[in-house]
């Protein structure tokens, strides 16, 4: 029998049915044209009917979503939301069940109190309650509004735990639990909830540690988990979390040092970690967060030196506060760079080297604490920064108690001799117009050596010219009023406590001037343009008063009264010197 082949012209579908009968195998030869154009039309045919499959296919799959979508919206969803919120007041506590008496059968769902819902398919989406006060326990079923996007339960007596079931509100953005007694841990389930933007759990009784799961919620920009019982340290996974604008854990029992990965968190703007057991030196990672306006550490184990450039690396921090921890060195010359600050606190630390005279550059600053640390270097010379911070007008908190500035470091107590000698050289300062940080003095040529040389002979020279050109009566012997005024200054400001007039001598000299060259009762009213004049001493008015010690306030009081007859008598006599002028000079 011959060999032959053929193609069947019968067709089944789109397949080709092909035959042949084979026999004396070896006398066969192929026709290979015909195989190839068997091969071309099988493939080409296949081709086709599979990509007409898929397309059908994604259609059949597109509106079976959409089917299935419709049915979740319009169907029995609606009163699964119904029905879900109608637990959680069930858990709600019997006396606060009144705030959420519109959550009734017989109320439309989207008109109870606090509740939010879609504009197109009427699902929950948010539940505002907070303020409520409401007490009880949050209900699981709170995991069956799956259209929730907010959730505030802030300011409320809510207790137990956080239910698991939260982890199935796939579309959650803001979630905010503050201010309540929950406790427990973190739900695992939580991170689940990869839309989440905020999330706050502050003040409750959260505890347990930091899962490394925290990372995965990589699109937060708040993160408030402060005042908790938080233990263990600080997951490197937060470094995942580079969206982060505001991160808090202060007040917990957190511990070790921060993780280095911080330092990817590039957008932060608030870092707060008060009140924990974190440990170790100065965060270098800190330093690459050159967003930062609010840096808060206080009441940590943080040791070693803050980098000279911090204020170049940190310039846009409004507070930073760093107090009650084991900090050493000097303070960075460079924070007078940070021209946004308003809130420094340095207190309880071992702090060395002189307080800078830059600070008066910042002219936003409100609260400077430095207090309890080692600064100064028991020379009259340490509290001659006070004279710049008569640039920070919004100054309202100055502590520099505790200290080695002066003679206040001797015995901890606060020492009439240094009263005397900051108030000498703030005499200085207000009639010659110059103050003791001007260029023009440096090494042993300072202010109080420049006016001492010029006395009596050449006092006019050094005079402010506002003096010399203000109206004084003819024949008003001005340069000996001067002369005496600024000797009372040299007294108070001399070199050795032993040798500074005592505040007793100095209010009898400066009624002594006042009479002789004024002719003025003693106790003359003060002007209402003086009363901002800040007193000088700065145990009296600068001091912070939850540092103080309580040995020394009866010290404070005594002088108070004594150096608030000196700056009276001082006012008066300035004020006749100057009376064409209504400002006094800081």
């Amino acid at each position: 029998m011959k060999v032959f082949a053929f193609k069947s012209a019968s067709r089944l579908g789109r397949n080709w049915v092909y035959g042949g009968i084979y026999k004396e195998r070896s006398a066969f030869q192929p026709n290979n044209k015909c195989l190839k154009d068997i091969h071309h039309s099988f493939c080409s045919s296949l081709c086709a009917h599979f990509l007409q499959n898929m397309r059908n296919m994604k259609l059949f799959l597109f509106l079976s979503f959409n089917a299935l979508m419709l049915l979740e919206a319009f169907g029995n969803s609606h009163e699964t939301d119904k029905q879900a919120l109608l637990k959680f007041k069930y858990q709600v506590s019997e006396e606060k069940k009144v705030l959420l008496s519109s959550w009734n059968n017989s109320s439309p769902l989207c008109k109870w109190t606090g509740v939010t819902c879609g504009r197109k398919n009427e699902r929950v989406t948010g539940l505002e309650l907070g303020g409520f006060q409401l007490g009880g326990v949050i209900s699981p079923s709170i995991g069956n509004l799956s259209f929730l996007i907010s959730i505030n339960f802030t300011y409320n007596s809510f207790g137990g735990t956080i239910p698991q079931e939260l982890g199935n509100l796939f579309r959650l953005q803001y979630l905010d639990m503050s201010f309540n007694f929950l406790g427990g841990g973190i739900p695992a389930s939580l991170f689940n909830c990869s839309r989440l933007l905020n999330l706050a759990l502050f003040s409750n009784h959260l505890g347990q540690g930091l899962p490394s799961e925290l990372g995965s919620l990589s699109k937060l920009v708040t993160l408030e988990l402060g005042q908790n019982h938080l233990k263990g340290k600080l997951p490197v996974s937060l470094g995942n979390l580079t969206s982060l604008r505001k991160l808090s854990f202060t007040d917990n029992n957190l511990e070790g040092e921060i993780p280095d990965a911080i330092a990817r968190l590039t957008q932060m703007e608030d870092l707060i970690l008060h009140s924990n057991h974190f440990s170790g030196v100065f965060p270098h990672a800190i330093y690459n967060l050159s967003s930062l306006q609010s840096l808060g550490m206080y009441g940590n184990a943080f040791s070693g030196n803050l980098r000279l450039d911090f204020g170049n690396l940190l310039p846009n921090l409004r507070e930073f506060s760093i107090g009650s921890n084991s900090l050493t060195g000097a303070i960075p010359s460079t924070l007078a760079n940070i021209s946004t600050l308003q809130y420094l606190v340095m207190e309880f630390n071992s702090l060395t080297g002189s307080i800078p005279p830059y600070f008066a550059k910042l002219q936003y600053l409100q609260t400077l604490s430095l207090g309890d640390n080692s600064l100064g270097g028991l020379s009259a010379g340490d509290l001659e920064f006070l004279i710049t911070l008569t640039n920070c007008t919004g100054l309202q908190i100055l502590d520099v108690s505790f200290n080695r500035l002066g003679e206040y470091a001797m015995g901890g107590e606060i020492s009439v001799h240094g009263d005397a000698y900051s108030f000498g050289i703030l005499i200085l300062e207000m009639f010659s117009g110059k103050r003791p940080t001007d260029e023009m003095f440096g090494g042993d040529f300072t202010l109080r050596s420049c006016i001492k040389s010029a006395l009596p002979e050449q006092v006019l020279d050094m005079a402010d010219e506002l003096v010399l050109h203000n109206g004084l009566r003819i024949g008003f012997p001005v340069a000996e009023c001067l002369t005496k005024v600024l000797e009372v200054g040299l007294g108070c400001s001399e070199e050795s406590p032993a040798n500074r007039l005592g505040m007793n001598e100095v209010v009898k000299e400066l009624i002594s001037i006042k009479e002789r060259f004024f002719k003025a009762r003693r106790g003359a009213r003060l002007s209402t343009s003086f009363r901002a004049l800040p007193l000088p001493p700065p145990s009296l008015n600068y001091l912070h008063p939850h540092t103080l010690k309580r040995s020394s306030l009866r010290i404070m009081e005594t002088l108070r009264l004594e150096m608030s007859e000196v700056v009276k008598e001082l006012i008066s006599i300035n004020e006749r010197f100057f009376k064409t002028r209504r400002g006094a000079r800081r």
